[in-house]
């Protein structure tokens, strides 16, 4: 028997017959899933699958219509978190559950923090809490000082407190994490990774969601799909024998056949001109995106791509250089002065910067283009309503209608709303911070082709991203970023993973 089936033999929990419903929607649908120690599941499926259901019911946060459950073989009733928590199982939530301004020992600490003296007179033993803190951060191999406030910290180091903090509960059999990489660029995703793989070999049953396929096959001893609320499939990613396509496919109930669309190659004269950009982290960049072209902009974290696009777009001060749109100098000091320019830009936290999810479709869509759709000052809700059945209709949204909020859409919709946001007037630069992260293969295929129509329309789009395979198949050109400089410009013939990750780390630069 191989140490694998041994380890098998035994299921740490198994969960059947499963059936969640909201509203009398069913959402998951009788499934059954087993976990066994030793290993990592990965649950993959499109937005609005069920995956992230199915995980809150083992979690205690959702209350199922139905489900058996044992955990070491014992049957047992999970209702609350609490209870969940009582047999062993943690979750990570894809929105961190921190509290900014608390430290990180305080809020590992949360809910059960260490007492010192006796009965109701008790207090916060802060010393015992920030010890147990320090303990659970460094089984996760984490540097942070645990008195730091994690307001402070970067969103890398957000999640690894995340993590300490579902560990830190006593006996913690399974642990189950939803897109703990979604918001991560990929340097940092891959040292979640090899956590992972560390909380594996000590023995946790940990389930993670993801939507990036090669991060499953590289973390996962089992795939699980999940499709319309129900289990349709489980694969071995080590067998020698599942392929990527396979999975896809699975996950979309279709045959995917080319995730990105063909290379543009008529590129017009320069739309976008930046001369000697300096602001913050950014340093003295020039770059030139022409008509109908993608460029796009790589590199690791902190190199300052997302700054570069807060300072062409007036979110952040601009120190010195030139902004020109068709030869004309721009005087940008903020978002407004960049709107009438004809720079449109979708940023990396959609949900925080990009929408206002308690409102509905087409007040997201109306937000920037108030003056183009008003008369006299007084806003035309024919023309709203007539635009927002056009930008539903060409963007290929799925939802009820322009009058539902934007928060209820999945990920993938939301993004759709940001773009048809931007183009539903003329632009002339869309700027794309991060456009696909969090969103599932089939939502990603449609974006890719909405971008890819908005160039083959004439607009100059910049398009940055840490997803390689994304960054290399979307763009005609790539720029390269690292500590706030540009480090080259890659012709479409000089462009390989190698040669950007070369530019990124500044063991080579373009002359």
């Amino acid at each position: 028997m191989t140490p694998t089936e041994d380890r098998r033999k035994e299921p740490v929990l198994s969960a059947t017959d499963v059936r969640v419903s909201f509203g009398g929607v069913a959402v998951v649908k009788n499934v059954d899933l087993e976990l066994y120690p030793g290993e990592v599941v990965a649950l993959l499926g499109e937005n609005g699958a069920g995956k992230s259901s199915l995980m809150k019911v083992l979690a205690g946060v959702y209350t199922p219509d139905s489900a058996n459950i044992t955990v070491a073989g014992e049957p047992v009733h999970i209702s609350s978190v609490s209870q969940a928590r009582s047999h062993g199982i943690a979750m990570v939530h894809q929105e961190l559950n921190l509290v900014d301004n608390l430290s990180v020992a305080e809020n590992i600490a949360l809910g059960r923090e260490p007492g010192r003296g006796p009965g109701l007179a008790a207090v916060v033993d802060r010393r015992a809490s920030a010890s147990q803190a320090q303990d659970a951060l460094q089984q996760v191999g984490s540097k942070v000082d645990a008195r730091t406030l994690v307001g402070r910290l970067s969103l890398a180091q957000q999640q690894q407190v995340e993590i300490a903090k579902a560990l830190a509960q006593d006996e913690v059999r399974v642990l189950l994490m939803d897109e703990p990489t979604s918001s991560l660029p990929e340097e940092q995703a891959q040292d979640l990774m090899t956590l992972i793989h560390k909380l594996r070999n000590a023995g946790l049953a940990v389930v993670i969601t993801t939507h990036r396929i090669p991060e499953a096959f590289a973390v996962a001893d089992r795939i699980v799909v999940m499709r319309d609320g129900s289990k349709v499939a489980e694969y071995d990613p080590n067998d020698g024998k599942t392929s990527k396509e396979e999975i896809v496919n699975s996950l979309i109930g279709r045959e995917l056949t080319t995730l990105f669309p063909a290379k543009r190659t008529d590129v017009g004269a320069v739309a976008l001109e930046l001369q000697g950009i300096s602001g913050g982290i950014v340093q003295d960049v020039d770059l030139v995106v022409r008509e109908g072209e993608i460029l796009g902009l790589g590199g690791l974290v902190g190199a300052g791509r997302t700054e570069l696009a807060r300072l062409v777009f007036g979110c952040d001060p601009l120190e010195s250089g030139h902004i020109r749109v068709d030869g004309r100098e721009c005087r940008i000091r903020g978002p407004r002065d960049a709107v009438r320019y004809g720079l449109g830009f979708i940023p990396e936290d959609r949900k925080r910067d990009g929408l206002v999810l308690g409102q509905d479709i087409e007040m997201n869509l109306s937000l920037p283009n108030l003056g183009k759709w008003s008369t006299g000052g007084v806003l035309s809700l024919r023309r709203l309503a007539r635009r927002s059945e056009d930008a539903i209709g060409s963007f290929r949204i799925r939802t009820r209608s322009y009058r539902q909020a934007v928060g209820t859409l999945s990920g993938g919709n939301q993004q759709k709303v940001v773009l048809a946001k931007w183009m539903a007037v003329p632009r002339r630069v869309l700027i794309l911070d991060e456009p696909t992260r969090g969103v599932d293969v089939g939502a990603r295929q449609e974006i890719y082709t909405a971008i890819d129509e908005i160039a083959r329309s004439g607009v100059a789009v910049l398009l940055i991203s840490s997803d390689m395979e994304e960054l290399i198949g979307m763009s005609d050109r790539i720029a390269v970023m690292a500590e706030g400089r540009l480090q080259g410009v890659l012709e479409k013939e000089e462009v390989s993973q190698a040669y950007i990750f070369k530019l990124a780390s500044q063991l080579e630069s373009v002359s």
